[in-house]
């Protein structure tokens, strides 16, 4: 039986640096430092994780460990792909819960050889949405993007203008191709459940170059581009490379954020006695 008493003497390891094919220096440890950088930025770049790694642990490592570690910080932090398109049809489901009468319509496809069903479309409108378009100006822009990764998938974007000027976020719908039949899909549902159900009849009783744009001369209810859809995509552009729940996640948050800052406006002009719209449509 012995026992070290006291031991007196500078200690000679080095605990605070790694060389890159440390045993320890593995793709989870690598991870860890990353999760930070991904949660700020998901195109934290392969050089600037090896720059964040090197700051933690005094080294450089491979470009591949840190490929690795930078896969799987991103898996932790936003989840799977794979996992990912399987949680889509659970999320909507729960989405449809806590927003009632918020329309989801899918279209599946199905091949006898395949047991599985095959992921075509799913389209999906906010109830706040389809309520107020119709204080909305009568004019939508459709824009379309493709959506980064693993997947040769597109998202569809529809948005309208309200009276002060504003982007208005109408309808979504992520698609597996862009053919001909796809936006037709896409343009029934946005009739049928956006679309003011009073409009048309109302807008049969006058004379067409009232309303519509090839016989009002040249006049966009205050609209002079087509890019609207487009500023609105480029708040979406830091999702398009999520996986795809977190992305239909990402554009519910969007719309909340919204509605609570025109809430907050809103409520702030009234109570400052504000009678008509800082910005009044022309």
């Amino acid at each position: 039986m012995w026992m070290v008493g006291k031991y007196i003497g500078k200690h000679t390891c080095d605990m605070n640096t790694f060389n890159e094919n440390h045993f320890n220096l593995n793709v989870d440890l690598i991870s860890l430092v990353l999760i930070l950088h991904i949660e700020s930025s998901i195109r934290y770049k392969v050089k600037e994780c090896i720059t964040s790694v090197a700051q933690v642990y005094g080294c450089a490592i491979t470009k591949r460990k840190v490929f690795l570690g930078r896969k799987h910080a991103f898996e932790i932090v936003y989840g799977n792909w794979d996992k990912s398109f399987a949680a889509l049809s659970r999320y909507m489901v729960a989405l449809q819960h806590f927003n009632p009468e918020t329309f989801v319509e899918w279209k599946l496809d199905h091949s006898p050889n395949i047991p599985e069903y095959i992921f075509g479309y799913v389209f999906w409108a906010f109830k706040p949405s389809i309520d107020s378009f119709v204080h909305c100006r009568p004019v939508i822009f459709i824009d379309e993007t493709h959506i980064y990764r693993n997947y040769d998938i597109k998202i569809l974007i529809v948005v309208a203008i309200d009276a002060n000027g504003g982007t208005f976020p109408l309808a979504f719908s992520i698609c597996a191709n862009e053919r001909q039949q796809t936006w037709t899909w896409f343009l029934n549902h946005l009739k049928q459940h956006v679309e003011d159900e009073e409009a048309y009849p109302w807008l049969m009783i006058h004379e067409l170059d009232k309303w519509t744009l090839h016989k009002v001369g040249g006049r966009r209810w205050g609209i002079l581009t087509t890019n609207m859809s487009e500023s609105f995509n480029g708040l979406l552009k830091s999702a398009r490379g999520l996986p795809v729940t977190v992305m239909v996640q990402m554009s519910f948050k969007k719309l909340a954020e919204r509605f609570v800052e025109r809430s907050r406006s809103a409520s702030s002009w009234l109570e400052m006695g504000v009678q008509f719209m800082p910005q009044p449509m022309k």
